[in-house]
This record gives C-alpha cells, structure tokens and sequence, in this order.
C-alpha cells in the first residue's frame, strides 16, 4: 500500500488496470484459462469502467491526491473504490448487482459509490470545460 498523509496516494495505470482486472475477472471467473493481451484488458477495461486506466489514474490523482484537503468524508476511500463508483456509473445496474460483482454488501457498496460519485460531482467545474 502506498501511504501518505490523509491515506489518499497516487495509483499508476497499471495499478488501476490491475486492480479493474481483479473485478471484471471475479465476474467472469469461468473463462480464467484464457490469457488476455493488454490491448483486450484495456477494452475490458473500458467496457466495464467507462474510462482508461489512464484517465481512470488522472481522475484519482486529480481528485483524490492533489485536492484530498478538499474532501469531507469520514470514509477511507482507496482507488478500488473508485472502481466501483465507476463500474455503477458505467453499467448502471442495481445495488445487488454491483455489490455482487465486488464481491461486498449493499450497505457498503452504496456508501461508497455514492460518496465518490457526489465528491467527483462536486468538482466535476474543475475538470470540464
């Protein structure tokens, strides 16, 4: 784990396309056999996050490393969480689903999807022009 002051620390690409790996590879458990190219686990990737691993990396550094003085919250929000927020934004699915496929309950798959949804929310001015 990288930590740093305020537990919020920097996630390379290879990181979050990792750690999106771990999810979309949970979710489709019965075709683990088969290898993957980097090419095809980025369109994976992008399919079930909406974004790259590099914006998904930006979006964390921007958000949650650089403005982390700015957010409120009494969660600790690691970048996998991000993946969450990220895979309910993208797949729009219901709360069982998505807590589902994370492999957690609803109660905590919803605070923290809407959490950092409202946070990304929230200063969605500072990156969108």
């Amino acid at each position: 784990m990288h930590e740093t002051r305020d537990h919020f620390y920097s996630y390379s690409e290879q990181e979050f396309l990792s750690a999106g790996q771990e999810i979309f590879d949970a979710a489709r458990a019965s075709v683990r056999n088969r290898l993957s190219t980097i090419t095809s686990a980025v369109k994976r990737y992008i399919s079930h996050f909406g974004i790259s691993p590099t914006v998904t990396a930006e979006v964390w550094e921007q958000v949650f490393v650089l403005r982390h003085h700015r957010i409120s919250t009494s969660l600790r929000i690691e970048p996998p969480h991000l993946l969450w927020a990220l895979l309910f934004a993208k797949q729009y699915s219901t709360e069982p689903v998505i807590a589902s496929m994370i492999g957690v309950d609803e109660k905590t798959a919803r605070l923290y999807i809407w959490e950092i949804l409202g946070i990304i929310s929230a200063r969605r001015s500072e990156f969108v022009s």
